[in-house]
């Protein structure tokens, strides 16, 4: 027999539920104290998160935490993109942590022309 799962149970299994299978059940989940890995989504048109995260885009993509700092920052988040490097995504400015030319020359050495993150990439 088959079993299907809805949207909202699968997203606990890739969230808390994941953590907890991995042993690690402090993660996956956002707690006071906890390490803040966050992922902002402009979808105004989903109906639930659930939806939201899993018809997503990557032009859909607004704010990336990770432990706490931004990793990527696009409108309307721009006032926290100190340290940050600016980059072009499909012609989107978007801010990026990390040296962006050594990143995208090391991406397209091990992808290839293959980026999954958007069809054009430069630096500004």
């Amino acid at each position: 027999a088959r079993a299907i799962v809805d949207d909202s149970e699968l997203f606990s299994m890739v969230t808390s539920g994941g953590a907890k299978l991995l042993g690690v059940p402090e993660l996956g989940k956002l707690s006071v104290g906890g390490p803040a890995d966050l992922l902002l989504l402009d979808r105004p048109e989903a109906s639930n998160t659930v939806e939201a995260l899993f018809t997503a885009r990557p032009e859909h993509v607004r704010l990336v935490v990770v432990r706490g700092q931004p990793a990527l920052v696009r409108p309307p988040f721009e006032q926290i993109k100190s340290r940050l490097q600016p980059v072009r995504i499909d012609g989107q400015v978007t801010w990026l942590t990390g040296p962006i030319a050594s990143l995208l020359q090391r991406s397209r050495r091990l992808l290839g022309e293959r980026l999954y993150f958007g069809q054009a990439i430069e630096p500004l």
